[in-house]
């Protein structure tokens, strides 16, 4: 399985590194390094600069990336800017096309709500988000409890350190319980049971 993040300007770098840790760790766990192959990429080829100063160089250019599976969408005040931009949206909606899943992490949920993702469907993100997202989509159905939220092929979680439990959640939807279980333990954090 291939999971492509997209990582932009003015991200949260936890939404981004908390995922990527939990997939790496599950890959190792299994001990096949090509059960899951991690990719980031972004708009631009030089490296993005995070909310917090970081900066991460990515694997690809948004039009040239190879065939996804899984795609995960960060948060953090860029995603404003990345709602606004057509050709990132326009290049997402495709690459969103060909896709298992689609999972954001924290404000992450703008982007999905403006690519239509969210019509209909039970999400959440960050708790001062869902004002934002609703303006974009009212339709959507927001869950203010659980810390993600899976409804078809979106999976959506609240803020920040949210992104590592719904990550685990998504090595149990891509192995099983037991390897979500031993990932979770590997990393020193809690197992959450996923409540719908």
């Amino acid at each position: 399985m291939t999971v492509g993040f997209f990582i932009y300007d003015n991200m949260e770098l936890m939404d981004f590194a908390g995922p990527w840790e939990v997939l790496s760790v599950a890959a190792e766990l299994v001990k096949d390094k090509h059960s899951l192959k991690l990719y980031s990429f972004a708009d631009v080829s030089r490296p993005v600069n995070t909310i917090n100063g970081v900066t991460i160089t990515p694997d690809f250019v948004i039009d040239e990336i190879p065939d996804t599976n899984l795609l995960i969408i960060p948060g953090g005040n860029g995603s404003k800017r990345i709602i606004d931009q057509d050709h990132i949206m326009n290049r997402l909606k495709e690459i969103i096309s060909f896709t298992e899943l689609t999972a954001t992490v924290c404000s992450g949920a703008r982007i999905a709500a403006s690519l239509g993702l969210l019509k209909e469907k039970k999400f959440t993100t960050h708790y001062s988000v869902f004002d934002d997202v609703l303006k974009i989509e009212p339709t959507a159905n927001p869950d203010f409890d659980n810390r993600f939220m899976h409804d078809d092929r979106i999976v959506t979680s609240a803020g920040v350190s949210a992104g590592i439990d719904m990550a685990i959640y998504l090595v149990s939807t891509i192995f099983d319980d037991e390897v979500a279980q031993k990932t979770a333990r590997f990393i020193e954090y809690p197992y959450y049971i996923y409540n719908t």
